[in-house]
């Protein structure tokens, strides 16, 4: 399920990062072994499966591709038919009364679409592409800049004619058998799948509507009557009989993704505020759905919103939700959107981006260990409040299910000392942190020590500036974390006692095994690192190294010291720049290292003295 976050997307190109490297090693050693124990026979057969696999699907017997072809259609055309004749068999049925009266309006134009809008749904798109598309969708995104005005004068003259382009109405269907055991031979063990061209995913809605109570109707009905629509986005802006029309269908749709919410942060959003019908019912339609998994909600809404979603809360199988408005002057709405969230059963991931009264922070505290969260992203400015920040911690450490943090608010000391005090009760175990505490030491000691106290916490990213207490606590407990993996983005070069502090929290880690270094550090860093690296009891170290070392010396040679002496290294890329002594130092004292080679070696840019490029490519 996506939720279009950036964090998400940053965890999860982590995660298929490790996946792809595990799948590596392991196809790797495989067929070392297969290559191993192969005669010349086998090994030709090998190469062949390789060069050129080949994965035929399951298919019935058939005496030529036309023929299967033309099977096929009659039979999934003939299936559609007995569908249609038996909802026409029905019709002398006793009718029943509707909860929403037919639709009275009609449609006399469509308004033309922009550059802009055109441009903004195709970028938004998956690059994925259908074999009907007449060039692939990566293409096309590259290329959109001198084709834009073309696509757009198509669309617009489709919509003005009352046309729609025949390739248009056309999909790759693709037969594919329900269940492996089942007979391959019968057509009735088929489904079909059909593979939309590129355009027909071009769709989301950016009418208005406000004062169409008809056409706002009647499009209610036409989302719930759309069997396969999974994905919703409302750019419009709708009569309060399109909530009351969603509402009293909901349970009947199929949607698994709604998105509520504004291009940009100056576009015109649906303002519900003011509409209290309008936003209880807009609540009951996101309460009713079945199927609503991924629910973003950057509108504006009315109390009455906040408090029946409380009321339903529980119903509801919402997995990911997002919010970004304001609650910040409005304690009511505040409180029953923190109920909310807590009485959700299958809520997972939760991006909180908008604004909230101290009453929020105090009724989720009071719900905490209620909650089912695992991912948890929030943004607020806390720094000038006391209250809600300590109410924030407790809630964070006393949550049971989360192991997922961002933190890119801004907080008040008492958040840090509350978490301090509570780390050993939390589950956490990926943790970012973007708050700048370079001028504040005491919550630079307590974050510190709130690291170093969580028994679960294995990845740690550290993108902000911290005071040199920061450092020195880190080091004096380092001994005593489970941290596996750690990112660290800030600039210690003109700081040499807060280097020597971190390169030793880095070296006194029992269970680092990733280290990336992404900026600029002291050449006391190096001495330290050097002086420490065979002490390190780490059992397999993946370390990543930018930094421009090329009129350093003294602290390119101690770096080559320090990959060189620790014993577990495996894993080693470097996108920095290094004098030639970091060469010559490597050179003499790569014998020395433990265990010997082989290594996953990467050095993607490098610069002696001389202005020279450095090696680049992989050796392993």
């Amino acid at each position: 399920m996506k939720s279009g976050l950036r964090f998400h997307k940053e965890l999860y190109r982590i995660e298929c990062e490790s996946y792809y490297e595990c799948i590596f090693k392991a196809k790797s050693t495989y067929l070392k072994n297969l290559i191993a124990d192969a005669d010349t026979k086998t090994l030709f057969g090998l190469v062949k499966s390789l060069s050129s696999p080949h994965h035929s699907p399951i298919l019935p017997d058939h005496s030529s591709d036309c023929e299967l072809a033309n099977r096929f259609a009659k039979f999934f055309v003939e299936k559609v038919s007995d569908v249609v004749s038996a909802f026409s068999d029905s019709s002398s049925a006793p009718a029943t009364t509707s909860p929403v009266g037919p639709p009275q309006c009609n449609f006399s134009e469509f308004r033309p679409v922009t550059d802009l809008e055109v441009k903004k749904l195709i970028t938004s798109l998956p690059s994925k592409h259908c074999q009907l598309d007449p060039i692939p969708t990566l293409l096309l995104k590259d290329t959109l800049r001198d084709i834009l005005p073309l696509i757009t004068k198509l669309f617009n003259f489709s919509l003005s004619s009352g046309l729609f382009p025949e390739p248009f109405k056309s999909s790759l269907l693709l037969p594919l058998l329900k269940k492996p055991a089942l007979d391959p031979n019968s057509l009735n063990n088929y489904r079909p799948i059909a593979n939309l061209p590129f355009w027909i995913e071009i769709l989301r809605h950016t009418e208005d509507l406000s004062e169409r109570p008809s056409a706002s109707r009647a499009f209610a009905q036409f989302i719930d009557k759309m069997n396969h629509l999974e994905n919703l986005t409302l750019y419009g802006w709708y009569h309060d009989e399109f909530y009351s029309t969603s509402s009293s269908i909901a349970s009947f749709t199929k949607i698994e993704t709604l998105h509520d919410r504004c291009e940009t942060l100056h576009d015109r959003c649906e303002n519900l505020s003011e509409r209290p019908s309008a936003s209880r019912d807009f609540a009951q339609f996101i309460c009713k759905m079945n199927h609503l998994k991924n629910l973003t909600l950057y509108g504006r809404y009315h109390n009455e919103f906040y408090s029946t979603s409380s009321s339903m809360a529980s119903t509801t199988k919402i997995e990911i939700l997002s919010h970004g408005e304001n609650l910040r002057e409005r304690p009511s709405a505040s409180r029953d959107f923190a109920q909310f969230i807590c009485k959700m059963n299958h809520l997972k991931t939760l991006t909180l981006s908008g604004s909230y009264h101290d009453d929020f922070y105090s009724t989720s505290l009071s719900m905490a260990s209620t909650t089912q969260i695992e991912t948890l992203w929030h943004r607020e400015n806390l720094r000038e409040r006391p209250s809600a920040s300590r109410d924030f911690a407790q809630f964070i450490c006393k949550m049971n299910h989360l192991k997922n943090l961002t933190l890119r608010g801004s907080y008040h000391d008492d958040f840090y000392v509350t978490s301090s005090s509570m780390a050993s009760t939390t589950k956490i175990e990926t943790l970012l942190h973007d708050e700048d505490l370079s001028v504040r030491p005491s919550a630079s000691r307590d974050f510190a020590q709130f690291i170093c106290k969580m028994n679960h916490l294995k990845n740690l990213r550290l993108y902000c500036q911290y005071h040199d207490d920061f450092y020195v606590t880190s080091s004096s407990r380092a001994s005593t974390t489970q941290i596996e993996t750690l990112w660290h983005d800030e600039d210690l070069s003109k700081r040499p006692s807060a280097s020597r502090d971190f390169a030793q929290f880095i070296c006194k880690m029992n269970h680092l095994k990733n280290l990336r270094l992404y900026c600029q550090y002291h050449d006391d860093f190096y001495v330290t690192s050097s002086s420490m690296a065979s002490t390190t009891k780490i059992d397999q170290i993946d370390l990543w190294h930018d930094e421009d070392l090329s009129k350093r010396p003294s602290a390119s040679r101690d770096f080559a010291q320090f990959i060189c002496k620790m014993n577990h290294l495996k894993n080693l890329t470097l996108r920095g720049s290094y004098h030639d002594d970091f060469y010559v130092t490597s050179s003499s004292m790569a014998s020395t290292t433990k265990p010997p080679p082989p290594y996953k070696f990467e050095c993607l840019s490098g610069s002696g003295t001389d202005g020279g490029k450095g090696y680049q490519g992989g050796a392993q």
